[in-house]
């Protein structure tokens, strides 16, 4: 089946810094202005999507323009302390891009009907992320032009990987990567990047026992960040830690 697809969206909300006031905000190395705009947004999405048999693809254009965009950043304005954030209203704020997804049961394509073995891809990648101030801090000489954003948003990410279900066991599985792009930020004035990561995951589930009307119990292990990757989000050199290692969890599931 083969499916075209267009959609719009408009949402106005209120701004979390025009709802705290800069008291609020001071204890944690921000100021809020209460009387900053409400953000409000109209996304435009276009797209196609397949769905065969065995395989599904899905490929979508999206364009976003938000007026009076929040945004923080450090202002001069407050020293002796210059790390302290101020948070206000961008002017215009424009995300177009793309995404594309794409999978296939490789067991079914084989003749293999009582299973699933299914390796998936997906891609995002954002054409433009710009702003736009007539007036602010970033000086007369960007005033009312377009400037690239740097709000820690990396151009492209992906995700892929392979799921496994054996509905006759009970037995499911996820081994999924993903990567996060290269993402710009800005130090001492100059616009760079941060390097991408790549983090796997992987997570198993059992069933164990039926209860027919009663309900039925499964166990449930999921491992995070599997190989101990070393990362962070957004600029490297304001964070004093990494995200986390390796982490495990495990459950035995009562389902009723």
């Amino acid at each position: 089946m083969v499916e075209i697809k267009g959609q719009l969206h408009q949402q106005h909300a209120a701004s979390l810094a025009a709802r705290i006031t800069s008291g609020s905000y001071e204890p944690y190395n921000f100021w809020g202005y209460p009387w900053n705009k409400a953000e409000k947004t109209n996304t435009y999405e276009g797209g196609l999507d397949i769905n065969l048999p065995y395989v599904n693809f899905a490929g979508t254009y999206f364009y976003s323009e938000t007026k009076d965009y929040v945004y923080q950043h450090a202002s001069p304005d407050v020293a002796p302390n210059p790390a302290r954030q101020r948070v206000r209203n961008a002017d215009n704020q424009i995300r177009a891009g793309i995404e594309l997804s794409i999978s296939a049961n490789v067991a079914g394509l084989l003749g293999y009907e009582h299973f699933e073995l299914r390796p998936y891809f997906n891609y995002s990648h954002l054409l433009k992320i710009e702003e736009q101030f007539l007036d602010g801090w970033h000086g007369a000489g960007n005033y009312g032009q377009w400037i690239w954003s740097d709000g820690n948003i990396p151009k492209t990410t992906m995700g892929g990987g392979i799921r496994f279900r054996y509905p006759g066991v009970k037995l499911s599985a996820n081994l999924n990567f993903t990567y996060w792009g290269h993402t710009p930020y800005t130090y001492n004035g100059v616009l760079t990047e941060a390097p991408g990561y790549t983090i796997a995951n992987f997570s198993l589930k059992k069933g164990l026992i039926d209860f027919g009307n009663y309900g039925d119990m499964e166990i449930r292990l999921d491992v995070s960040n599997l190989f101990n990757k070393e990362y962070v989000y957004g600029n490297p050199r304001n964070v004093t830690y990494y995200m986390p290692g390796r982490s495990f969890y495990a459950a035995l599931i009562y389902n009723f």
